[in-house]
């Protein structure tokens, strides 16, 4: 059994196998110091358990948890398995701390395991459990045993856990805040957004990533609104974390709010932003995929046209991931036709990132050549062209270029013709789905 499949005495019990006798004789102060590498482990594994002093002991847990740092490959079941076994059974509060420090440098899933280990342990000796003991512990000396007792608080059920956890985030350390409020996550709609919100401006950005995601994950329209705000946020990741999230929130001030996030300064939010205002729109009730268009386009000069054609076109090139549905490959590819029905002719570099969606599969590819079939130009008939003379590229796609091209050649009395049915699902991409299936 693993360690977090049976009880902490029983995993006691398997660590003593491993005991190190005295009789390998005295280990030389250097292995203490840095760069630590897998040579080092033994001794320092031996140092933990049996090191002459409290300080020599904390120091080899403290050197235990470097390597998680280096790119030294070493067993990392052997370190973490030390470095719970000093958590669980040395007898000094200082050393304990230590290892749970270097427990959390080598992953949140060692600390979570902990956590199993001691509630298994609570549960047989102490009388009052689990709950009552990690509260407790949410008063401790050292910030570590506050920070294991946050991350056990978030499994429980009592509404005092949640009340704890909210004093939590006034927590002078920031790893105890950011643990609490992961934590607090895990109550869903029992959280109150209103609590997390003001950790989306703290000082350390640790705490402002766990607001931000605990907001993601507790997902309720309150939690939602308080994304809206770090949509313009100065740390990329925190607006990822929102953009990518806002789908969910039925409203056009998130619609508006994904819209400009589209024309931000960074390529991995511009992507997101692109996806989410879409699936808000395909999914929701309060913005229509007009609305939405116009949010996206209205009023923006041709050189942020061409930024906005980029961003559709490199969102399409996602392979996994909600881009990748057919749902929301046939908007993106609608928002690309509208955008380059609304630049300035001749556009080029906006009209040709349709000839690279012609190979996303039907109907997105097809709402492409639609649009496609109405521009013409060298440039544009060159890269159908290439297009359709690329044997790399999908048949399909070869095929589309060569219709288009067909079509651009044809009579201006048969392309007005079929402009006229060409419309039915360009003014609204899903009338093709509702018309010809997915």
């Amino acid at each position: 059994m693993s360690p977090g499949e049976t009880d902490a005495e029983t995993w006691l019990d398997r660590l003593e196998d491993a005991e190190y006798s005295d009789s390998e004789g005295e280990i030389h102060p250097s292995v203490l110091d840095p760069p630590i590498d897998a040579a080092d482990i033994p001794d320092l594994r031996r140092l933990l358990r049996h090191g002459g002093s409290e300080t020599v002991k904390r120091r080899a847990a403290e050197a235990l948890g470097a390597l998680a740092h280096t790119a030294a490959a070493y067993d990392t079941a052997a370190v973490t398995d030390e470095l719970t076994r000093a958590v669980l059974a040395n007898a000094s509060a200082g050393v304990r701390a230590e290892a749970i420090a270097s427990l959390s440098a080598h992953g949140d899933e060692h600390v979570d395991r902990l956590v199993e280990l001691i509630a298994a342990a609570v549960g047989r000796t102490d009388g009052t459990g689990p709950a009552e003991f990690f509260t407790r512990w949410l008063s401790a000396e050292f910030p570590e045993f506050r920070m294991v007792a946050a991350t056990a608080l978030g499994d429980l059920t009592a509404d005092r856990a949640i009340d704890r956890l909210e004093d939590a985030f006034r927590d002078p350390d920031p790893r105890v805040r950011t643990r609490a409020i992961e934590a607090y996550a895990r109550f869903g709609d029992r959280a109150d957004a209103g609590a997390i919100e003001p950790m989306l401006d703290a000082a350390d950005s640790a705490v402002r990533l766990a607001a931000a995601s605990a907001l993601a994950t507790i997902g309720t329209e309150p939690a939602l609104e308080a994304l809206l705000s770090v949509t313009t946020a100065d740390d990329d990741r925190l607006r990822r974390i929102a953009v990518g999230e806002l789908y969910r929130l039925d409203s056009r001030r998130a619609a508006a709010a994904l819209a400009e996030a589209v024309r931000g300064r960074s390529a991995t939010v511009r992507r997101r932003a692109v996806v989410s205002l879409v699936r808000l729109y395909a999914n929701g009730e309060s913005v229509r995929p007009r609305t939405a268009r116009d949010l996206l386009l209205e009023g923006s000069e041709p050189s942020a046209l061409a930024a906005v054609a980029e961003t559709l076109s490199s969102a399409l090139e996602d392979a996994d991931g909600p881009a990748s549905a057919p749902t929301v490959q046939r908007e993106i590819v609608w928002l690309l036709g509208e955008t380059a029905d609304a630049a300035p002719s001749p556009s080029p570099e906006v009209r040709c990132r349709l000839v690279d969606a012609l190979a996303t599969p039907s109907p997105a590819g097809d709402i492409a050549a639609a649009y496609l079939r109405r521009f013409e130009g060298e440039t544009l008939e060159a890269e159908l062209r290439s297009m359709s003379r690329n044997r790399d590229a999908p048949a399909a796609a070869r095929e589309r270029a060569e219709a288009v091209l067909e079509r651009i050649k044809r009579a201006t009395a048969t392309a007005t013709e079929e402009r006229s049915v060409e419309y039915t699902y360009v003014r609204r991409p899903s009338d093709y789905t509702d018309e010809h299936g997915d």
